[in-house]
């Protein structure tokens, strides 16, 4: 039963909107009409152009930008320090030859103040609309030489699979990889799409990638397929960071975790738009000496 959740939980992932957020929508969307910025007309494409919003935040004394322009976006900004307050403390511990792979790298919410302290930044994200806004963020935060994105989906084996998709929204997370999504999920305009998988080892080994010492897995219930391709730099890394969203598997996987020398060092619940989840957390390992 690895594809089960191991208790049933009362929480649900992705955002849903309030009556605040539903009536500001509405609005919005008056203002369009009413200024026909949903048209192609001179002035509304020009407007559309120049809306290029950015957001800011502090990192160990640097300011970092972000891409915003989208309600996901901004928040992933504003709770930079609140949202995974242990993932912060720990970016702060990277050394200067630190790798950092950052399996789920979204954005780049993590991997923009990674490439400030270590070495290189390799960012796996599987979204194309998510790897625009990162590839926009690493060049507002000019790390482009740090940074390489492997746009794919992390699998087991290399082949043509179906990702379930819950929105298309930028910045959006819970996507599924051949399968509909396990966890419980808000699902406002769900699609299907076709894309290419791989697995982490094989890339790693044929575009000699340098090894990762600091990997981060934020899959979203995608966890037993990404690191059944990945356990040969998984094993070769020094420190993990690891949400267990629940699952049977995910026991499994830090069981597996724990045999190579790995301890858990710290953990902490999982906190989801301010919700905290009631059976998912983030780990911390860290390889014995």
């Amino acid at each position: 039963m690895p594809n089960e959740m191991r208790r049933k939980t009362g929480f649900k992932y992705g955002f849903k909107p309030n009556q605040l957020d539903t009536t500001i929508r509405f609005l919005a969307k008056f203002f369009i009409k009413l200024f026909r910025l949903d048209k192609n007309g001179k002035f509304a494409t020009e407007v559309c152009q120049h809306l290029k919003p950015t957001a800011s935040v502090d990192f160990l004394g640097k300011k970092l930008k972000f891409m915003t322009g989208h309600g996901r976006l901004l928040w992933r900004v504003k709770t930079f320090h609140t949202e995974e307050p242990m993932m912060i403390d720990w970016l702060k511990t990277f050394r200067e030859n630190d790798v950092f792979c950052d399996i789920g790298a979204n954005v780049g919410t993590y991997s923009i103040p990674a490439a400030t302290v270590c070495s290189k930044v390799i960012a796996v994200e599987l979204d194309p609309a998510n790897i625009y806004c990162l590839h926009s963020n690493i060049c507002l935060n000019d790390i482009s030489e740090k940074c390489v994105i492997i746009p794919l989906a992390s699998s087991n084996t290399r082949e043509l699979s179906k990702i379930f998709y819950r929105d298309f929204s930028i910045g959006d997370a819970l996507q599924s990889v051949g399968r509909e999504q396990v966890l419980p999920t808000n699902k406002p305009n769900p699609f299907i799409a076709t894309q290419l998988t791989a697995p982490l080892d094989d890339i790693f080994v044929e575009y000699k990638l340098p090894t990762a010492t600091k990997i981060k897995i934020d899959v979203d219930g995608n966890e037993e397929l990404v690191t059944s391709g990945a356990w040969t730099i998984i094993k070769n890394a020094e420190e993990i960071y690891f949400e267990d969203n629940g699952m049977h598997s995910d026991l499994e996987i830090i069981e597996k975790m724990k045999s190579f020398g790995f301890k858990i060092y710290k953990e902490t619940p999982s906190i989801v738009g301010s919700v905290k989840s009631d059976i998912a957390r983030n780990l911390l390992l860290k390889k014995s000496v």
